[in-house]
């Protein structure tokens, strides 16, 4: 009986137990990344101050020399690690710090 009212309310509900195009929940939160991504920057030898900010369609995390970094949200944080350890480098060579560096994009955008 349990069994024919199961089937019976997938049927009404529309519900196909072969249809593949559900989508699937991930059991971690956003959250989860953020403060992952926290650390991934602290072992790569960044130094933020606070943790990785959600904003609409970027991860934003504030270095300890106060620039702003801009991560594509989505996007993990490891791909574009290199490039930044690579900017904040030659930065440290120049000597003047910028105030964002934006990471969202195939190239990376400086500010001063």
């Amino acid at each position: 009986m349990i069994i024919f009212l199961a089937a019976f309310f997938i049927r009404k509900a529309g519900i196909d137990s072969s249809a593949k195009d559900i989508p699937l929940l991930s059991p971690v939160s956003e959250s989860f990344f953020n403060k992952n991504g926290s650390e991934i920057l602290k072992q790569a030898g960044i130094e933020i101050s606070g943790s990785l900010i959600e904003e609409e369609n970027a991860l934003v995390a504030t270095l300890s020399s106060g620039t702003t970094v801009f991560f594509k949200k989505g996007e993990k944080i490891e791909q574009k690690l290199p490039s930044l350890q690579l900017i904040l480098k030659n930065i440290k060579m120049e000597g003047r710090w910028p105030v964002k560096i934006d990471l969202r994009f195939t190239r990376p955008v400086i500010g001063y």
